[in-house]
């Protein structure tokens, strides 16, 4: 009578016994033994999240999220420039006003009274973003990269993107040639040691395509060619995605422990993000870097040299906690080739849609992340690939069969 109960229980057993068995694994990462020691003096950070409109909620978060953790982190405001295109704190239709939540009602806001957005608006656009890497002074007096020979710098970039451009406002792009040459000229300047590019869009790794020739960059892309960038879940209240995957997962995992700022990149950014989460192949490209991705540590990047990278100790615990009971748990590391050559073709999604906001004749574009990973309805909280969520689903229609056949 049972029978239909225990063979769905063992089949979701089986089924998640590969997530099961690694499931500690992600809170075990083992300190990174670089061959190369950094000799960087300063940490400098540039920020961009390049989309407006309400629906675009997500790309803000992910830019702030980041934000909040250099700061956690230790490196100064002033070291770091932050490019909000849209503020969603004070929009009409954020039920939670003047906050920005990415882990509902009960979470933390992730904008706050000391936040300091640099540019804001129209201020957000090719030009400005440009001018900030070249350190070149703003007529406006917006502030500008402060680095030098000496200062390892990180450029994140969140909105909407495409082969080879990235989108500001819906209104312009940047190319990756473009990006190539700014950073090219930033060398030049001599503005910093090392730079590491962090992109959250689809098909963002095309934008590494002319960066092989700029001295020590290393680039991490959250999807290939031909690849989205996947919304993570949807809050309730606010009717819309709150977050994108691959920014998710990685601030979740650089906060959950200290020891996780001291693993090489390719342990803190690449390795931990397997497809079959993320539904996009993490890119990385390390081909003009002296020191390579796992030599290089995340601390060199997302931590302030000067005080060697402390937290504030306090938040450590439930940090993990938050972590540990995250909707997006984390998963064996899938080691990939230090620089992605992979034809993206073998891995093509459908083609992004590029439209972020109303276009020209007032027409609603459609947006281009699908929304993936909502909430399961039947147990609120767990994930479709959770493994907690296959057995109990087991067991759910196991009983059901049960009773049905206790009922002829």
């Amino acid at each position: 009578m049972i029978l239909p109960f225990v063979s769905l229980w063992l089949l979701a057993l089986f089924a998640s016994w590969e997530n099961i068995s690694i499931l500690p694994r992600c809170f075990a990462a083992e300190t990174s033994s670089a061959s190369s020691t950094a000799t960087h003096t300063s940490n400098h950070a540039v920020i961009v999240s390049s989309s407006r409109y309400w629906f675009n909620y997500r790309h803000t978060t992910n830019a702030l999220s980041i934000y909040q953790l250099l700061k956690r982190n230790g490196i100064p405001d002033d070291n770091i420039v932050l490019m909000l295109a849209d503020e969603y704190a004070i929009n009409d239709r954020n039920v939670y006003k003047n906050r920005l939540l990415t882990k509902g009602r009960t979470g933390d806001s992730i904008y706050d009274s000391d936040t300091q957005i640099d540019y804001r608006g129209d201020d957000v656009s090719v030009d400005n973003f440009l001018r900030v890497l070249r350190g070149q002074p703003h007529e406006s007096s917006l502030p500008v990269l402060q680095s030098n020979q000496h200062s390892h710098v990180l450029i994140y970039l969140t909105g909407h993107g495409g082969n080879q451009f990235f989108k500001f406002q819906d209104v312009e792009e940047i190319t990756s040639q473009q990006l190539a040459r700014a950073v090219a000229g930033m060398h030049e300047r001599s503005k910093y040691q090392e730079v590491l590019i962090v992109a959250d869009t689809c098909q963002a790794y095309t934008l590494a395509d002319h960066m092989e020739q700029v001295p020590n960059v290393t680039i991490i892309a959250s999807s290939l060619k031909g690849e989205s960038s996947y919304a993570h879940h949807v809050d309730g209240d606010l009717g819309l995605s709150v977050t994108e995957r691959y920014t998710a997962a990685m601030v979740d995992y650089l906060k959950a422990m200290p020891e996780h700022l001291q693993v090489s990149l390719q342990q803190g950014l690449v390795d931990p993000y397997p497809f079959r989460v993320q539904r996009a192949h993490i890119g990385a490209n390390d081909a003009s870097a002296v020191r390579k991705l796992d030599e290089a540590l995340v601390s060199e990047f997302f931590a302030n040299v000067e005080t060697n990278g402390k937290v504030v100790e306090e938040d450590v615990h439930d940090d993990w906690m938050a972590v540990h009971q995250s909707p997006h748990r984390f998963v064996a590391p899938v080691r990939t080739s230090r620089t992605t050559n992979v034809d993206s073709t073998q891995h093509a999604a459908a083609e992004c849609l590029m439209q972020d906001g109303p276009s020209d004749n007032g027409a609603t574009a459609a947006v281009d992340d699908e929304i993936h990973s909502q909430p399961a309805i039947l147990f609120p909280g767990m994930e479709p690939t959770d493994p907690m969520f296959l057995t109990w689903t087991a067991l759910f229609v196991g009983a059901i069969a049960w009773m049905q056949q206790r009922l002829k």
